[in-house]
């Protein structure tokens, strides 16, 4: 009996190491999960480290790009600048040459056109107001080198109000007479009961700007201030004997 308990004593032994044996993991096992955690984070670290070196050489990259585009947008700022200054520079010269080409020149406005058969002869028309209505003499008239309305076609249906008359002199003293005497003569008389107007001849943009200023060259004339244009667009009047600006 005593020699079967042992056996049976011996036999649950050996079951037991066997047991312990095979939930214990293998050596090898062991040693491969050892530094597992240690060699896998500085795998990721070194993963992600690369990752972001080379990230951040994508990165200065682009910003490199940037500041040269910057750059590239300042410089043609600058560029763009400087041509709208040299073109509204030119566009300043190019108006003065047009109104010093046109300083020999007046524009009549309200002169009745004639109805008829044919052509109307402009200076004829112009010529016997000058003439018969303001006064001038013949030697006056011959100073008149060209004369047209404008526009060139009358617009149709329009009978009531009669197109503009330019007139070229031959000379800057010439026209300075012819304008004086019509301008006295238009402030207080009526040609045929409707009114005559005179004025020099401007160029477009000389006319525009001295439009955007007619509101306050009219509440000067209200105020019986008589003011007057200034070569561009000046407005000024007298003040006890004095000329100033009006603005």
């Amino acid at each position: 009996m005593a020699t079967g308990g042992t056996a049976a004593r011996r036999s649950l032994s050996s079951t037991m190491d066997t047991s312990q044996e095979i939930d214990s993991p293998p050596q090898w096992f062991t040693m491969f999960f050892a530094d597992f955690e240690q060699r896998l984070e500085m795998r990721l670290e070194g993963a992600v480290t690369k990752r972001l070196d080379e990230l951040t050489v994508e990165l200065k990259a682009q910003f490199d790009k940037i500041n040269t585009l910057e750059f590239e947008q300042a410089s043609l700022k600058s560029e763009l600048k400087t041509v709208r200054e040299e073109n509204k520079s030119l566009a300043q010269k190019i108006d003065d040459l047009e109104n010093r080409s046109r300083r020999n020149n007046l524009v009549f406005y309200g002169i009745p056109e004639k109805v008829g058969l044919g052509q109307e002869n402009c200076i004829d028309t112009l010529s016997s107001i000058l003439r018969d209505f303001v006064g001038l003499n013949e030697d006056d008239m011959k100073t008149i080198d060209r004369c047209h309305r404008t526009p060139s076609h009358k617009t149709v249906g329009d009978n009531t109000k009669p197109r503009i008359i330019h007139v070229a002199f031959s000379s800057f003293m010439a026209k300075q007479k012819v304008r004086k005497e019509c301008i006295d003569k238009f402030k207080t008389n009526d040609y045929n009961g409707r009114k005559i107007y005179v004025s020099d001849d401007f160029s477009r943009r000389i006319l525009q700007l001295r439009k955007s200023k007619m509101e306050t060259f009219k509440r000067l004339q209200r105020e019986n201030k008589k003011p007057f244009f200034v070569y561009p667009d000046v407005i000024k009047y007298r003040l006890d004997g004095k000329v100033v600006n009006a603005e």
